[in-house]
């Protein structure tokens, strides 16, 4: 497989493609399967349907590697929470202190995502991968104590600040569940796991080795004793000087960028990367956006790269813009 040629850090002719948050709004396909749905974790939870989502970008634009229909919340309702996606996100009420984590009560509450990948596998073509993907402990947490995404994060941010050994307890849970999912996906069948902490930029510059470094730092670690060259991917959004810190001291095989990150600045980053072109600049098409993907693989020539964006497609993104740029990344 090409991508996983690449994260293998071998030299290949073409640049293995795969857009974040593939399956989503801006497919018509799986705008008329949601229409269709109870909720969106009646899609999640359907093995059959999450595969078909899993696999319409493949289908589409023929990327090269597919990425898991899922979301990062299944972790929280795993360990009790209540989630719902149908009137805004909303997470129930919990308290950190009386949650506990179990193998196999995560293993059986997820296994439905687990048969999702299995099936997947064996419809996508042996030349592209599946991606497994979850949710980074501290970005989870947030969302955990918030309770919702409309107001920002003040309420968790303040829990994190003024009860903080309760905050790194749930840290703490979070990278245990965690674990237990990702080595789920993975015997599952996925080819490769990507861990989104897209909420990094708020982590306090003097917490950033306790609560982002360290959770991630021992998921690789779990994943690397049992599957040793298993390939890991990492998304920290808004880190900026963090970034060549974290790829050195963590294992990543890979680190992806957000579109804020200065691809010049690179030369102490020796592990893969991927990136990092703004979703913006794909919503809007055309001369700019060919100059654009021009100007990263310059900068990224010469040495192992993925491209990607540098966040999840928007949903107002046209069609015809995802299938130009697909057409002259190809030739």
């Amino acid at each position: 497989m090409l991508l996983l040629s690449v994260l293998a850090k071998k030299k290949e002719k073409e640049v293995p493609v795969w857009l974040m948050r593939q399956a989503g709004r801006y497919l018509p396909e799986y705008r008329k399967l949601r229409e269709e749905s109870k909720s969106f974790l009646d899609l999640v939870f359907s093995p059959k349907i999450a595969t078909e989502i899993t696999l319409q970008p493949i289908k589409r634009f023929d990327f090269d590697a597919a990425i898991l229909f899922s979301d990062i919340l299944v972790i929280p309702l795993a360990l009790g929470q209540q989630v719902s996606f149908e009137q805004g996100l909303e997470l129930s009420p919990i308290d950190v202190e009386d949650i506990r984590v179990h193998a196999k009560e995560i293993s059986h509450k997820l296994a439905p995502i687990a048969q999702t990948v299995q099936e997947t596998r064996k419809e996508l073509a042996k030349d592209k991968a599946l991606i497994g993907f979850a949710g980074g402990p501290f970005t989870v947490a947030l969302y955990m104590l918030q309770g919702t995404s409309k107001k920002g994060f003040d309420e968790a941010l303040s829990f994190a600040y003024t009860q903080t050994k309760a905050f790194e307890k749930l840290l703490d849970d979070l990278t245990e569940a965690t674990t237990y999912y990702l080595l789920d996906q993975i015997k599952a069948g996925v080819n490769a796991v990507q861990l989104f902490e897209t909420w990094g930029a708020l982590v306090p510059w003097h917490k950033q080795k306790e609560w982002l470094l360290k959770p991630l730092q021992t998921m690789i670690h779990a994943v690397r004793k049992d599957y040793p060259d298993f390939p890991v991917i990492t998304y920290l959004k808004g880190v900026g000087g963090f970034v060549p810190y974290y790829a050195s001291h963590s294992r990543t095989t890979a680190v992806s960028l957000d579109s804020s990150y200065p691809l010049e600045l690179l030369d102490d980053i020796e592990c893969v990367i991927q990136g990092n072109l703004d979703p913006h600049i794909l919503l809007n098409g055309g001369a700019f956006m060919e100059q654009s993907v021009c100007s990263i693989k310059k900068a990224l020539k010469g040495r192992p790269f993925v491209f990607n964006l540098g966040h999840g497609i928007l949903k107002e993104t046209p069609l015809e813009h995802v299938e130009q740029l697909m057409k002259f990344l190809r030739d």
